[in-house]
């Protein structure tokens, strides 16, 4: 197999001016399968990526691009952040974070040799010991457990032991309902990993039993990828029994901010270093040192309506408020995205204000983690974002990055909800709405 054909069935287009990538021949869209499925225009106007952004406002023109494509090719553009001084580039979309190392491209490599000459992709000597090992909560490992062992009552499951029921998965309609049919065949399943950071793994679930797909999950995956692949499956489950007992629709979106939320907070609670010590150990608003402003970031998601919000409060070491920021930030569906804009808004902000020494706080622990390790890199869109975020970092006297519990955030969020459905972007200073004066009063240190 030659190196060519690897990077190109493993790369897409990262978008930052857009200037150098070709709207209809390049793999440039963050989900699968990566290029549009809108068929070609033939408008001359329109050769470029670049041409479906605003020079001057560096925002999508959305107006064109609602008139030119398919829903779901508008929908997957739309969800591109753009960030100042991002340059085109390559993603390697068999890393979580987008990063091409020797070692993923063996095993891709080794992975597509193996599909192609019918081999049995063998990794492990034990498929579930990477299960015992995640950080997870333990109902999490049991529930993998049991579906290695066919302990998960999946419709198939009890037909076999002679329970007289439809085998027709209560999800999607089709059959037979089995676990690999739940995980890796559901139409819903696979929209869910089609918009999550799994995207580029949906090749490699084919494997006639979970056991052999947990062997080269542990063997091929990154820790990362293996963990959120955990949470989905046990949400996907939880998902499909609210839709046989309650009959809730599942949300492709919904589920993935559970996971991306659950995965967080587990880790957070589980942390003994000195972010988890110092900086998560609190639930509650505590002030800055006596000489700083703490802003406290959040954003939130109305994921079935593609809405999403940031909010921004910031305070004096007495706790007094000195602004609150709303920012629409409509077209972002990706959690950790919105919050890394939320920042980035945050940054600008202060700058702005003239606030020269400041505590960013944020209850995302991924993006304090990342902000706070300059070796950090991001290849896809969102690093875009952090390093723009870290452009501004000179321009302050003195910035610290803190991580606190969601409890503890509690007016970032509240203001990043009402930003949902903002139109333009809101400032107060003093005169603040009452809505969120009982929750200042409430946010104690």
């Amino acid at each position: 197999m030659s190196a060519q054909y690897l990077l190109r069935e493993g790369c897409r287009k990262r978008v930052g001016t857009g200037a150098t990538i070709s709207l209809w021949e390049d793999a440039w869209l963050p989900n699968f399968p990566y290029r549009l499925m809108t068929p070609d225009s033939g408008m001359e106007e329109l050769s470029y990526v670049s041409d479906l952004i605003d020079p001057v406002t560096r925002t999508w023109r959305r107006d064109l691009i609602e008139e030119v494509f398919l829903p779901e090719d508008c929908n997957q553009i739309i969800s591109i952040p753009l960030s100042q001084g991002q340059e085109d580039g390559w993603v390697w979309i068999f890393d979580a974070k987008g990063n091409y190392s020797v070692k993923s491209g063996h095993h891709r490599a080794m992975e597509l040799w193996r599909m192609e000459n019918g081999w049995a992709v063998v990794t492990s000597s034990s498929p579930w010991r990477f299960v015992w090992t995640s950080t997870t909560p333990e109902k999490v490992k049991i529930w993998h457990w049991k579906a290695i062992h066919g302990a998960i009552p999946v419709r198939q499951r009890l037909i076999e032991k002679h329970v007289d029921y439809s085998d027709i998965c209560p999800m999607c309609g089709a059959g037979p309902e089995t676990v690999m049919h739940l995980l890796s065949e559901c139409s819903v399943s696979l929209e869910v990993l089609a918009q999550s950071s799994l995207r580029g793994r949906i090749s490699e679930l084919s494997r006639g039993s979970y056991g052999l797909l947990l062997e080269h999950i542990g063997g091929n995956w990154t820790r990362d990828e293996r963990e959120l692949w955990m949470f989905l499956g046990w949400l996907l489950w939880d998902a499909r029994n609210k839709k046989l007992w309650e009959n809730k629709s599942p949300c492709p979106p919904s589920i993935i901010l559970a996971a991306t939320r659950l995965r967080e907070e587990w880790n957070t609670a589980q942390s003994t270093g000195p972010l988890g010590t110092s900086n998560a150990s609190y639930s509650h608003w505590q002030a800055p040192p006596f000489d700083m402003i703490k802003i406290n970031s959040d954003g939130a998601l109305a994921l079935n309506e593609r809405l999403a919000g940031g909010g921004l409060v910031a305070r004096s070491h007495q706790g007094e408020v000195m602004g609150m920021l709303v920012v629409p930030l409509q077209g972002l569906i990706d959690p950790f995205i919105v919050e890394a804009a939320t920042m980035l808004q945050g940054l600008k902000w202060a700058l702005h204000k003239q606030w020269k020494r400041v505590c960013f706080e944020s209850d995302s622990l991924m993006l304090i983690s990342t902000l706070r390790s300059p070796s950090s890199q991001y290849r896809h869109e969102v690093g875009g974002i952090i390093n723009e975020c870290r452009r501004f970092l000179d321009q302050f006297d003195r910035v610290i990055f803190t991580h606190v519990r969601r409890q503890g955030n509690a007016v970032a969020d509240a203001i990043a909800r009402t930003a949902i459905h903002a139109t333009d972007r809101q400032e107060w200073e003093l005169d603040y709405p009452d809505q969120f004066r009982a929750i200042v009063a409430l946010d104690r240190y």
